[in-house]
């Protein structure tokens, strides 16, 4: 699925769309520049989840902030780089939602069955998003 958004509210209205769909057990993975609007996607997502009144920003300096919505979501940020393994299967284990930015940096560690997210920078306010679902039993 390939959509192109126009604003920075049509792409977190495309996260608020997925996060209603999704049932609690997701494991979704972003790929795409900075600034191409990976962290406004997971503020949709986490409001579509049932999180409404919540602040979304970026957890670069602490790596996971997890909200309680419909279910847990688990927002992971590894623009610092990568984060410790074992920790990151922790998360990928619990019951929830783990929604991780910058994941090409562990890509090659990641289950399939997951949704992989790719944002693309087209114009100032534009992107395109394209959005695959990896079998379980292949990789990225």
């Amino acid at each position: 699925m390939k959509v192109v958004t126009h604003s920075p509210e049509e792409t977190e209205e495309f996260g608020r769309k997925l996060g209603l769909k999704l049932k609690g057990d997701e494991l979704i993975a972003l790929y795409g520049e900075l600034g191409s609007g990976k962290t406004v996607l997971v503020r949709g997502i986490i409001k579509g989840a049932g999180c409404k009144d919540v602040e979304v920003k970026s957890p670069s300096f602490i790596w996971v902030v997890e909200y309680e919505c419909r279910f847990k979501v688990f927002h992971v940020d590894l623009y610092k780089g990568e984060m410790d393994f074992p920790l990151l299967w922790d998360y990928l284990r619990v019951p929830g939602v783990v929604v991780i930015e910058w994941a090409d940096r562990v890509v090659e560690y990641l289950p399939g069955g997951r949704i992989d997210i790719f944002l693309e920078i087209v114009g100032e306010n534009e992107r395109v998003i394209e959005m695959k679902v990896v079998p379980l039993t292949g990789a990225s």
